[in-house]
C-alpha cells in the first residue's frame, strides 16, 4: 500500500505550503463539515501502481463536488 513516511511527509509539506488550510479545517470542524483538498486526491492517484491501477486519472473541481475520471484496462478472456 502507501508508505506511511511518504504520506506524513506529503501532509506536512502541504501544510507548510498552505498554512491557511489549518484555519479552514478548524472552522469546518466547528461546523461539523469535512473537506478534502484536491491535491490530496491527486497525490493518492499518482501513487497508485500495479497491474490493475487506473491509468490517466483526471481530478478537478466541479463545485460543489469533485470531478474524477479514470481510464482502466479490463482483462478480457476469450
Amino acid at each position: 500500500m502507501y508508505e506511511v513516511r511518504a504520506f506524513v511527509e506529503a501532509v506536512f509539506g502541504y501544510v507548510k505550503e498552505h498554512p491557511e488550510e489549518l484555519l479552514r479545517v478548524l472552522k469546518n470542524a466547528v461546523a461539523l463539515r469535512f473537506g478534502l483538498p484536491i491535491a490530496a486526491l491527486r497525490w493518492v492517484a499518482a501513487r497508485a501502481n500495479g497491474r490493475r491501477a487506473p491509468k490517466d486519472v483526471d481530478i478537478g473541481a466541479a463545485p460543489p463536488a469533485y470531478h474524477i475520471s479514470v481510464a482502466t484496462e479490463t482483462d478480457q478472456e476469450s
